[in-house]
């Protein structure tokens, strides 16, 4: 009797636990993001958060320069988002800044649609990373 309680219990931990991870990719979601004092809304494509929509929700222009490649200016820097191998890196640079946090076991990064998708918790660690002061909250 114990062991088949047990078992139950593990069960529906493990589906409480996978359906709070699956909350963030559900279509129709839209994340809220906060910079110099103003508030966007950016729009989700099937849970997934667009990086380049979300720089751009900042208040940062981006020069696409290609189908694939972006430059933009943060602080004095020139950074280069490039969609085909799924990288921000500094001009002159290789070190990508988009990273998956550590600890997030559901982090992914893939591109589509001229666009780079991640995660919202890469997400928040992408903005932290290029040191780009928002808040971003998921609707």
């Amino acid at each position: 009797m114990n062991k088949k309680l047990f078992m139950i219990v593990i069960v529906v931990l493990l589906i409480l636990m996978f359906s709070s991870c699956s909350a963030v990719r559900k279509k129709g979601e839209s994340i809220s993001v906060k910079a110099n004092g103003i508030k966007q809304t950016v729009a989700l494509k099937n849970g997934e958060v667009p990086i380049a929509d979300v720089i751009e929700a900042c208040g940062i222009s981006l020069d696409w320069t290609s189908s694939s490649t972006a430059i933009f200016n943060h602080k004095g820097v020139n950074y280069v988002l490039d969609v085909s191998n799924k990288t921000i890196h500094k001009e002159g640079s290789s070190f990508n800044y988009i990273q998956v946090p550590p600890g997030t076991d559901d982090g992914f990064i893939h591109s589509v649609d001229g666009n780079i998708f991640v995660d919202f918790s890469t997400m928040k660690s992408v903005l932290y990373m290029l040191k780009i002061d928002a808040i971003l909250t998921l609707n």
